[in-house]
């Protein structure tokens, strides 16, 4: 009798090896261990947005004679207030679907997921900074929220790298969730911190469920001038050092209007206010000025308004800032003013 595949059991410890490191690899994922592991809070504010597009489908379902508006942005736009904006438009719904570094292919997939689902957008209010538009940003969303469905209808908007991260970042829950020991032994002996973290995700649940995904904060906290000057200079060197526009953002931006146009979405263009020392330093970029002057042009040119805030930066009373760029949450009140003023 010859001898068959089966007959050999060493050729089983390969598979039985892979099958061991795939299953250990998926408890990372789980939250159990994230409660250990996990040291940033980005995932958080992206895996959410699944929650919330399950409530603005609710919301559908039973709707009236309600407008939508959805907000596409990044933390710039996650303290408006839903409650807010219906106080002074009665008739007017806020669903926001912003997220830290949101890049314009990452709104681009919000906007896909909520049209699959049948879902009438009225108004939409599209953030576009430079930031957000180099390859670089785009790992949170790589990591955290694209699917497979979107990712093989786009292909060809992304480059070898950020494909290569995609497919690692869905099969490999390490890749998503590197552990940091010195994070998981802090967790370990530190209740408090695992605590503070429990806080926070009880926090953005509760954005989502009562705020449709804003996270209001009518705090008021403003560091010196100087530490305001210092993290300026910091944030731009970051920022701004060899800044290139991506590719996969251009091309997003493209297909977020064309989509937009398609479906008769009322589509706005959002710029967020910044502080004096950093804008003053961005103002001095030519890369920066350029960015500003061609998106202006583009968007013009597809006669979409513009929401810019420094054009109002006489007028707006509260200029208070959280750190170079993030105005105070006291403010945006004030501002949500002037949106809703550019809506009519």
């Amino acid at each position: 009798m010859s001898d068959t595949f089966f007959q050999k059991k060493f050729l089983f410890y390969p598979v039985i090896l892979f099958l061991g490191i795939y299953f250990f690899d998926k408890l990372f994922g789980l939250e159990f261990f994230r409660n250990f592991t996990e040291s940033r809070p980005e995932f958080t504010f992206y895996d959410c947005k699944k929650k919330l597009l399950n409530q603005l489908e609710n919301f559908h379902k039973n709707r009236k004679d309600e407008k939508l508006l959805v907000l596409f942005g990044t933390s710039h736009m996650g303290e408006f207030s839903k409650d807010y904006i219906q106080k002074k438009n009665p008739n007017l719904i806020t669903y926001n679907f912003s997220a830290p570094m949101a890049t314009p292919s990452y709104l681009l997939f919000n906007l896909t997921e909520i049209l699959k689902s049948g879902i009438k957008i009225d108004y939409a209010i599209l953030e576009i900074i430079p930031e957000t538009t180099k390859e670089e940003a785009n790992e949170y969303a790589l990591k955290f929220s694209y699917n497979y469905k979107f990712i093989f209808k786009y292909w060809n908007f992304f480059s070898r790298s950020e494909l290569e991260t995609f497919f690692i970042s869905s099969e490999l829950s390490m890749f998503r969730f590197p552990v940091k020991l010195p994070v998981v032994f802090d967790r370990i002996k530190n209740e408090k911190s695992r605590i503070m973290r429990e806080l926070f995700l009880n926090k953005v649940d509760e954005a989502v469920e009562k705020n449709f995904g804003g996270i209001p904060n009518l705090f008021s906290y403003e560091p010196s001038d100087e530490a305001l000057k210092k993290d300026s200079e910091i944030f731009y060197k970051t920022q701004y050092f060899n800044f290139k526009e991506s590719e996969t953002q251009v091309k997003s931006i493209e297909e977020f209007i064309r989509l937009a146009n398609e479906n008769q979405i009322k589509l706005y263009i959002y710029r967020p206010l910044l502080s004096k020392p950093y804008q003053d330093l961005l103002n001095q970029n030519k890369n920066y000025t350029a960015f500003v002057e061609n998106k202006k042009k583009y968007f013009e040119s597809k006669q979409i308004p513009i929401i810019d805030l420094s054009n109002y930066l006489d007028k707006i009373q509260c200029k208070k800032f959280l750190d170079p760029h993030h105005l105070s949450g006291a403010c945006y009140n004030e501002i949500t003013n002037y949106v809703l003023d550019k809506l009519k």
